[in-house]
C-alpha cells in the first residue's frame, strides 16, 4: 500500500487539471456589460433627441438620420457576443473576441452614435448649413 504525501518539494504525478474558465468569462461579462450599456445609453439619447429635431423644424444631416432610424440594432449585439464566444474556433481566444467588440462597441460605435445626435445642434449652433 502506497502512502501519499504532501510533500511540496515533489513534482505532482496526477494529470493535469484544465485550466478555469475565469478569466474567460471576465471578457463574455465585460463585453456583455459593454454592448449592453451602448445599447441603452443610444436609445435613451435617441428617445430625448427625437423630439428635439422636430421642434427644429429643420433638415437634419443623414448621419444623424441613419442613427434615428437603426439605432435599435445596437441592440443586438449582446446577441453577438454570445454568438461570438460559443462560434469562435479556439476556446483560449474567445475571450479576446468578444472582450474586443465589447471595446469597439463602446469606444468607437457610443461617440460616433451621440456625435451624429447631437450634429444638428452644432450645426444650428455655428449657423451653418447641413451638407
Amino acid at each position: 500500500m502506497e502512502i501519499m504525501t504532501n510533500d511540496p518539494y515533489k513534482t505532482p504525478t496526477g494529470p493535469l487539471a484544465d485550466p478555469p474558465l475565469r478569466p474567460q468569462r471576465f471578457g463574455l461579462l465585460s463585453s456583455l456589460l459593454l454592448t449592453t450599456v451602448l445599447a441603452a445609453v443610444l436609445s435613451f439619447a435617441v428617445s430625448g433627441f427625437t423630439p428635439a429635431y422636430a421642434a427644429f423644424d429643420a433638415h437634419i444631416p443623414w448621419f444623424t438620420a441613419m442613427v434615428l432610424r437603426i439605432y435599435w440594432a445596437a441592440w443586438f449585439l449582446p446577441l453577438l457576443v454570445i454568438a461570438v464566444w460559443f462560434g469562435w474556433p479556439n476556446p483560449q481566444q474567445r475571450s479576446w473576441a468578444v472582450l474586443a467588440i465589447g471595446l469597439v462597441s463602446i469606444f468607437l460605435l457610443l461617440p460616433l452614435g451621440l456625435a451624429a445626435l447631437y450634429l444638428p445642434i452644432f450645426n444650428l449652433g455655428a449657423g451653418g448649413g447641413y451638407t
